[in-house]
């Protein structure tokens, strides 16, 4: 959560063009619709996401996938960093 407010703060703040020219509203800070804020969509769904991921990841239909599980930033460098090598 605090990854999807930090960036929605920093679009609205700083006006950030985003795709086909959109701006971040500022109602996308204070909106409780889910179908209007970013934020708000996503503290509604993390939850569901995470159920149907784990439930994908024992799924037998999925055992030839390797599902990587990033959990941080530090996560996210050595993740990137390991075909660098």
């Amino acid at each position: 959560m605090h990854r999807v407010v930090r960036r929605t703060v920093r679009r609205v703040v700083t006006r950030q063009r985003l795709w086909n020219n959109n701006r971040e509203p500022i109602s996308n800070l204070y909106r409780l619709d889910p179908d209007k804020s970013i934020i708000a969509w996503t503290w509604l769904m993390h939850a569901d996401y995470i159920r149907r991921y784990t439930a994908a990841m024992q799924d037998p239909a999925f055992e030839y996938l390797d599902f990587v599980r990033l959990r941080s930033e530090r996560d996210i460098a050595e993740f990137l960093m390991r075909d660098q090598h």
